[in-house]
């Protein structure tokens, strides 16, 4: 059975070889770049009249802009999406919670162990008893394995 990555990886690497080596040609001696202050209105180059300006901006205008270019429709989607929008915050805690409930799925493919220990030490009384020390070690080990 013949694969059909491979052509598919040669016809991508001569698609792509053109661009590569052309694309970085530089531009001829003649080239004058574009008068962009030509193309754009005067009042973005002007602080004056409405343009850029080093005042802070309104924080009321900015938290709902759209309603200054009067579409309904775009206010009723901006609404919608600010009544929807989760805090950064509580999205990162979703992630967070999202892996650790998947570490909790994928924990149980596994095979669970359990070790336990303990020491005592007991000593009766000289005066009512034998006053004999008794060390007593014990541990416990399991282990289990569900299979589905």
């Amino acid at each position: 059975m013949k694969s059909r990555i491979y052509p598919f990886c040669v016809g991508t690497v001569l698609l792509w070889l053109p661009v590569v080596f052309f694309g970085c040609v530089p531009v001829g001696p003649d080239y004058q770049a574009p008068d962009t202050a030509a193309l754009a209105p005067e009042a973005w180059h002007s602080p004056l009249e409405g343009g850029l300006s080093e005042e802070e901006p309104n924080s009321q205008w900015l938290a709902s802009w759209w309603n200054s270019l009067q579409d309904p429709i775009l206010t009723i989607l901006m609404e919608k999406a600010v009544q929807n929008n989760l805090d950064l915050e509580l999205a990162v805690l979703r992630v967070q919670e999202a892996h650790a409930r998947r570490g909790m799925v994928n924990a149980e493919l596994f095979p669970t162990l359990d070790g336990s220990g303990s020491a005592t030490w007991t000593r009766s009384s000289r005066e009512t008893g034998t006053g004999k020390t008794n060390d007593i070690y014990t541990t416990g080990f399991d282990a289990g394995w569900e299979l589905d």
